[in-house]
């Protein structure tokens, strides 16, 4: 868990959870409310993420198994992020942005000033 007390280190990957990523699976078009009891999924459009000003990587977003609706999305922060304790992050898909979520992060290599 991503706080004040352990916060996210620029490069290392964090797990963020989100909603309305659309149908992955054939069986969703049709019911809605079923709970996700498969394997790795691939939302219908490609998703990225800014973290701290910076791309982050989106290494998988996928269902997450049991739940309903929601994606699990592994996010690789860019290891030349600096210090901030209100880091802004946001993930996209085609035109649509998430709201801004706040997390800290340090980097305990930073980059030399130019």
């Amino acid at each position: 868990m991503v706080t004040d007390d352990n916060p996210a280190v620029a490069g290392e990957t964090i797990i963020v959870y989100a909603t309305g990523l659309g149908l992955s699976l054939p069986q969703f078009v049709e019911h809605t409310g079923i709970r996700y009891d498969g394997g790795i999924t691939d939302p219908n459009a490609f998703v990225s993420s800014l973290a701290g000003g910076k791309t982050a990587n989106v290494l998988l977003a996928t269902l997450k198994p049991g739940e309903v609706g929601i994606y699990e999305v592994h996010l690789e922060l860019n290891s030349d992020l600096a210090t901030d304790p209100r880091a802004q992050m946001t993930i996209a898909q085609d035109i649509y942005v998430s709201n801004i979520v706040t997390f800290p992060v340090v980097n305990p290599n930073p980059p030399p000033a130019q």
